[in-house]
């Protein structure tokens, strides 16, 4: 790997929040010297990317996140065939989110952007949705400019990336009534999720054969409701099809396929941030030519723009409603296994909402064991810091990946935080990551552990290599303390142990974890086990 250029010259801030009293114990602070602006892929940032403020607010939505996901696991529902099991109870009640934000999202207009954010935005368990949908941002892009019933999610996702810094006081104040009376009036249900569960027990959907509309249970006695993983609902037509997720899945993919027109909305999901323009409308082209010129010469009609419903039909009944046997049909290219995936759910979206979610939770799980969720956690002087650090690392996480487009590097939880809380502003990482990064970074959450582990090891090695320091810190998590405290403490222990590490000339100082008092140690850290410190990476682990 080439030597990086020479870090910018840092010149030290001010810390936002609350400074350290003159005559406190915290006097013997050293000053940590912060950027103000950032090299990124060869150029400097006009400022931070990601403002703390931000990632406080992201902090705040976390924390409410968790606790809802108590109280369901805690709730005893008076709703028939709700799962008794936390797990299973869990699973369900995201099932019913994501029917709930499907319903807020296609009822959106254009004009929702331009409202006041406490009027508009929905109620936690769409938010939650919302939210997961965004970190997979390359998807939720690239949805948000080929779908048009998601344009104005996209530009309503603009405020809130933007608002993102008054989440607290949004999460903390009951919501006014005009938001409650906007989100009832769009999606026809309560806006409490558990009021609406109560009455939203069935769900319309359409035969993909035949078209007919069919009332389904969410639940059943015999595990085959809608939000229940053996769904089979047999249509009322005489001689037709039993409709199961598989049918519906064949039905939108066959609909994609069968879409004809030269704009955005024609173009296959998957191919639209894979390169160049032109190159990506000759390859999402050439697949759905390819599986037309199999039926051209049947068709009886042509379809001047949107879906052609009789090539549409004949593609299901070729392929038996089989998502293999459509696969089958398809042509070998690298991006296949991406189309297919876009089609892994029957809504509308390329992301199965209900995973993303189920995915989310990981990491939520582990910001709740850090503490980092609790009110306030990050107020004060070596709150801040941490943060500011956190910062810094991701910016410089952005540099490495701006260095080696191939590699597949792996962030620690801090980085992670900040990644996510960049990610929330859709239209703004799209441009910082094309303007700094030179490409738009997708954000892979469904990563096995053996990639993970072995691309953590090279993320470790290669930025080392690249900036001079160490890729991870253990905080040390102990009862009583602040994580600022926690993480200083440790620093304060390993950097005594090698000065070159913070002292060396030229290193990036501010990628290195602020130190604390000098007669502040961490025992605990001094005595960790090898076995300690494996457990404390993996606490770091996406």
């Amino acid at each position: 790997m080439p030597v990086p250029d020479p870090p910018p010259a840092y010149t030290p801030t001010p810390a936002l929040g609350t400074l350290p009293e003159t005559g406190s114990d915290l006097d013997a602070l050293p000053g940590y010297t912060f950027p103000s602006k950032f090299s990124v892929g060869g150029k400097l940032t006009d400022g931070p990317l990601v403002d703390i403020r931000s990632i406080k607010g992201h902090l705040a939505l976390l924390s409410a996140f968790a606790e809802l996901k108590e109280q369901v696991e805690g709730k005893a529902f008076d709703i028939p065939y709700v799962p008794e099991d936390k797990e299973a109870k869990w699973a369900w009640f995201v099932g019913m989110a994501a029917e709930r934000f499907d319903r807020w999202c296609l009822s959106l207009s254009p004009s929702a952007s331009l409202q006041p954010a406490e009027n508009i935005f929905p109620p936690l368990d769409v938010m939650m949705v919302w939210h997961s949908y965004m970190l997979n941002p390359r998807w939720y892009a690239e949805d948000g400019q080929r779908l048009l019933a998601c344009k104005p999610l996209l530009a309503l996702g603009e405020v809130f990336g933007r608002e993102l810094h008054r989440l607290p006081s949004l999460l903390n104040t009951p919501p006014s009534e005009a938001r409650i009376t906007t989100f009832s009036q769009r999606v026809l249900l309560p806006y409490d999720p558990f009021e609406s569960a109560r009455v939203n027990l069935k769900k319309k959907i359409k035969c993909p054969r035949c078209g007919v509309d069919i009332v389904v249970s969410c639940t059943n006695a015999q595990g085959t409701g809608y939000l229940q993983a053996g769904f089979n609902a047999p249509c009322p037509r005489t001689d037709c099809i039993n409709v199961t997720k598989e049918s519906l899945c064949a039905r939108k993919l066959a609909e994609t396929l069968s879409r004809e027109g030269e704009g955005l909305e024609c173009l296959l999901p998957g191919t639209l941030f894979t390169g160049s323009s032109t190159a990506t409308q000759q390859t999402s082209h050439g697949i759905v030519a390819h599986i037309q010129a199999q039926y051209i010469l049947t068709l009886q009609t042509r379809c001047v723009s949107g879906i052609n419903e009789e090539l549409c039909r004949k593609i299901l009944r070729d392929t038996n409603f089989s998502m293999p046997e459509l696969r089958a049909k398809l042509p070998k290219d690298k991006l296949i296994g991406r189309i297919l995936s876009a089609h892994a759910s029957p809504m509308m979206y390329s992301v199965d909402l209900v995973g993303a979610v189920l995915r989310q939770g990981s990491f939520i799980t582990k910001m709740v064991g850090l503490g980092w969720t609790k009110p306030r956690c990050f107020d004060g002087y070596e709150g801040e810091l941490v943060l500011r650090h956190a910062l810094a690392r991701y910016h410089a996480f952005l540099d490495l990946l701006s260095s080696a487009p191939a590699s597949f590097f792996v962030p620690t939880l801090d980085i992670d935080l900040v990644w996510h809380t960049h990610q929330l502003w859709s239209p703004k990482y799209e441009q910082d990551c094309r303007t700094h990064v030179g490409r738009f970074i997708d954000h892979d959450d469904k990563a096995d552990g053996i990639k993970l582990s072995s691309g953590f090891d090279l993320t470790s090695r290669a930025w080392k290599e690249r900036f001079g320091v160490r890729y991870t810190y253990c905080g040390c998590p102990l009862p009583g303390d602040t994580i600022g405290q926690r993480l200083s403490r440790f620093v304060s222990s390993a950097t005594s142990k090698s000065p070159k590490l913070s002292k060396e000339p030229g290193l990036p100082s501010d990628l290195v974890p602020p130190p604390n008092r000098s007669r502040s140690r961490c025992s605990h850290a001094r005595k960790r086990t090898q076995q300690h410190s494996v457990r404390c990476q993996e606490r770091y682990f996406v």
